[in-house]
């Protein structure tokens, strides 16, 4: 047994191929998750959504948190998030983790518990 195995985020067949089926999200994370902001600029969301989504479909449909993480890192805010250095410094502003910002996008992502390759 080699232990547990790293999540993987699968995008939604409605975003993306109609030939992939709508993964489930199982959450892993300890303790209570952290609360987003109640009135996210839908500006925020969506630039947040195509910077996942576009990481997802170039690693070929499925992409472990720390990956997505580093790509967002390395990725400019919204432009309504100026103040922020990195696409993900905002979204851990209003969302507090990549987990969170999934969990409220269930309609586009999803979190599997295992690598499905």
């Amino acid at each position: 047994n080699l232990g547990p195995q790293p999540s993987r985020f699968i995008p939604n067949a409605t975003n993306f191929s109609a030939q992939q089926q709508k993964p489930h999200i199982n959450s892993n994370s300890r303790g209570p998750p952290p609360q987003p902001r109640t009135n996210i600029d839908p500006t925020v969301i969506s630039h947040l959504d195509f910077l996942v989504k576009e990481f997802i479909s170039a690693s070929g449909g499925q992409a472990g948190s720390r990956d997505v993480g580093r790509y967002l890192a390395a990725n400019k805010p919204s432009a309504k998030g100026q103040e922020h250095r990195s696409a993900l410094q905002e979204l851990k502003e209003n969302y507090g983790s990549l987990a969170t910002f999934l969990n409220h996008r269930v309609d586009t992502f999803a979190k599997a518990d295992q690598d499905p390759r």
